[in-house]
């Protein structure tokens, strides 16, 4: 069976980096099995080249703003990681798991009774008061073996 090229791109015939090749011009492609990662990069590809942005320079330019200049792959490493990071922060925390959301909430109920008991707030747990991340509250406490 014989397929042209074409017919498997997106746009087929007018797809923008299959005329390249036409023309000769070298492309590399990015082997995923995902279509939400073909659709972002190929999406974020687009709006770089359509805003004229040249990844080189920009990953030379981060390199050296944040004096880690090195090679020219190095500093492309560098520039995708630091994007990926920029991204990540996007996402909602992670949830924590059952068990640890347990712990959390027999520990939150202990702290209320030591409240109610001293009509204040021990000095030493001033810190857990507000806070936003139960996990954080977790890793503040001492570990003091299995119950």
């Amino acid at each position: 069976m014989s397929l042209p090229v074409a017919a498997l791109m997106y746009q087929q015939a007018n797809n923008h980096w299959l005329r390249k090749l036409a023309h000769g011009r070298d492309i590399h492609m990015i082997p995923t099995g995902d279509i939400a990662a073909v659709v972002f990069t190929t999406e974020l590809l687009t709006q770089l080249r359509n805003r004229g942005i040249d990844l080189d320079r920009v990953s030379h330019l981060r390199a050296r703003q944040d004096a880690k200049l090195l090679g020219k792959t190095a500093n492309t490493k560098y520039a995708a990681q630091q994007i990926a990071e920029q991204i990540q922060r996007w996402l909602p925390a992670r949830a924590t798991d059952p068990d640890s959301q347990h712990e959390i909430n027999e520990l939150r109920n202990q702290l209320a009774e030591l409240r109610q008991r001293t009509g204040k707030m021990p000095t030493t747990m001033l810190h857990l008061q507000d806070q936003v991340n139960p996990a954080q509250v977790l890793l503040q406490l001492p570990f003091n073996g299995p119950s």
